[in-house]
């Protein structure tokens, strides 16, 4: 190492080098002074619209600067640390920001220059970190001084920022703080970079490339302001290419995940990453997610194992890459699809169209899952009971549940298991009636709001279909009234526009074989109508006809309610003993007078 020169002659080379950096960019006029006095500072940059000319019209803004040099051994790597004065940092907050250089220097040809974006949102939190130490420790990054775009991009960001952060929030650090100060926030938001080479690539690794200020604007209040700094860990660009494998849509988009080290990932679902380089093509995959997922994840694999043709986008796969399977074989690969096909179709033939998420199974699940599919699709005896012996019942696997039935295996070896929504023996009677006395219905009928919110297997679509393949009775037709009004509970609470068609099909099904009950049937009829429109002139007058003395005041009620007559509604509603009150509130039509 040569001599180290006098601190006067560091600090000189330390400002030329900085200098003849940001020359290079043509719109930028150092103003440092060599052996300045002035507290805190050494000078500014002066930032310029163009090259052609420096003048006062076309100035963009000033930066101030501090500059320190040290000659070094060695550089350190890309970050750097340095004690500063805490006074100096109150003065910059004061000011509203610096950019704070750090020049090393092994030799008067070699050196590194690093910065810190001093705005006040930092130094603030710098200053309230120190208390009452006299100097205090700040991180620095290298300065891209042969890199014009990004030099600009730093220096613009600065100006922008310094401006966003004129006035801030007070006792706000971070964004753990702002619920504690009980400030409703309308949006967050942060500065992307204007200036340099603006490609969506660049735009990008430069969002990963170093913290970024995350800004708030409260509710009620115009300006936006500076809650927190984070490190942006991956941005994730959804591109709506299909992926296909032997002319199937496995996935029908690929998710690009830009990491800070500018490496990229593709990702196909949440279980399969490829990622791609000069030399390598790498697959990760770990048979994790729904069973849908694994699925298309199994027939990917399968599809590279063989080296069939895998078009993404439009543009087909390579297929000359070596690639790790983890030690699975092509048999391994068909015998795992084979299994999931098989699942799926069991799952599909007791109507259950939620997707499994197998990743999550214990191997208690794993094992009823098995007996379920082999007695669905093999009628093999499995050991599922109703407290020790046949009967209804729900089992649950993962985050799915479906109700089956079970009935006694010959030479009692185990229970055959099937849907319950299949049973075709199901017999209704009223107590105390014979059973040879009742009549088979469809097992719809025993369907609550309960029932629909937490069972897998009930298939709306078969709801209609199943009630109308049964001979109507008047029991039946009491059972299928009870239906409706669970129904109109669900939706209630689910607002699906499909249950209300399936209620006024079940409508029309009564109305068509008993002309006894059209008051009930056509008020069931109008409340269903009313939560998807307004209700016609016709209907109005029809509900009218239904206020008159000698009506039941259930009905008058139930008019009243529709036609929004709330007060009405109310003294009628005072008219009927508590018991009956209970048993009102528990229909849904009740919803329509509270909401």
């Amino acid at each position: 190492m040569a001599d180290k020169p006098n601190s006067n002659v560091i600090e000189m080379a330390s400002i030329n080098k900085l200098k003849d950096a940001v020359l290079r960019t043509e719109i930028i006029e150092p103003e440092i002074h060599e052996n300045d006095k002035t507290p805190s500072w050494d000078g500014e940059l002066r930032l310029y619209k163009s090259r052609e000319s420096f003048s006062k019209n076309r100035l963009v803004g000033r930066i101030p600067v501090q500059v320190k040099g040290a000659w070094v051994e060695r550089f350190q790597k890309s970050r750097a640390s340095f004690q500063v004065n805490v006074s100096d940092l109150q003065n910059y907050l004061t000011d509203g920001g610096v950019m704070f250089f750090l020049v090393q220097i092994k030799s008067y040809d070699a050196y590194k220059i690093y910065y810190s974006a001093l705005l006040p949102f930092d130094l603030r939190k710098l200053v309230e970190r120190a208390g009452k130490h006299q100097t205090a420790q700040i991180e620095l990054e290298e300065f891209p001084a042969r890199d014009k775009d990004g030099m600009l991009r730093i220096l613009h960001a600065f100006l922008e920022n310094k401006k966003r952060q004129a006035t801030l929030l007070p006792d706000v650090f971070s964004l753990q703080d702002i619920p504690k100060k009980k400030i409703e926030i309308e949006r967050f938001g942060f500065s992307l970079p204007q200036a340099g080479s603006q490609s969506k690539d660049e735009l990008f690794d430069e969002l990963l490339k170093r913290p970024q200020y995350v800004y708030a604007k409260p509710k009620n209040i115009s300006a936006t302001f500076a809650v927190d700094k984070i490190a942006i860990a991956e941005i994730v660009e959804h591109r709506n290419n299909p992926v296909k494998a032997n002319g199937e849509v496995l996935y029908d988009h690929i998710d690009v995940v830009r990491l800070p080290s500018q490496k990229r990932l593709y990702k196909l679902g949440t279980d399969v990453t490829i990622s791609i380089d000069k030399n390598s093509f790498n697959i990760n995959y770990a048979f994790q997610g729904t069973l849908h997922e694994q699925i298309c994840e199994t027939k990917l694999i399968l599809a590279l194992m063989k080296k069939q043709p895998i078009i993404i986008g439009g543009r087909k796969l390579p297929t000359d890459f070596s690639l790790d399977f983890h030690e699975h074989t092509i048999d391994d690969a068909s015998n795992r699809l084979a299994a999931l096909l098989r699942i799926d179709k069991a799952l599909k033939g007791i109507h259950i169209k939620k997707d499994l998420n197998l990743g999550n199974l214990s191997e208690k699940e794993w094992r009823g899952l098995n007996h379920l599919v082999n007695g669905i699709m093999e009628q093999q005896p499995v050991p599922f009971n109703i407290n020790g012996e046949a009967g209804i019942g729900k089992l649950s696997i993962g985050n799915m549940t479906a109700l089956l039935a079970t009935k006694e295996a010959p030479n009692k070896t185990g229970f055959l298991v099937t849907d319950f929504f299949a049973v075709t023996d199901l017999v209704l009677t009223r107590n105390g009636m014979p059973i040879d006395e009742g009549c088979t219905v469809s097992p719809y009928v025993m369907v609550t709001e309960d029932l629909l919110n937490t069972i897998d297997n009930i298939d709306l679509e078969e709801i209609v279909p199943s009630i109308k393949k049964f001979p109507y009775t008047t029991l039946y037709s009491e059972k299928i009234v009870l239906l409706i009004l669970e129904l109109l509970k669900y939706f209630d609470a689910e607002n699906n526009p499909v249950i209300l068609d399936i209620i006024i099909q079940l409508i029309d099904f009564l109305k068509k074989n008993d002309k006894s009950q059209d008051e009930l049937y056509e008020i069931n009829r109008l409340q269903t109508e009313k939560r998807r429109r307004k209700l016609s002139r016709e209907e109005i007058h029809y509900l009218m006809s239904m206020k008159q003395s000698g009506i039941p005041l259930q009905y008058q009620l139930a008019a009243n309610i529709l036609l929004e007559s709330f007060q009405e509604a109310q003294m009628i509603y005072e008219m009927f003993p508590v018991s009956e009150r209970q048993i009102f509130d528990t229909f849904p039509i009740k919803n329509l007078w509270k909401n």
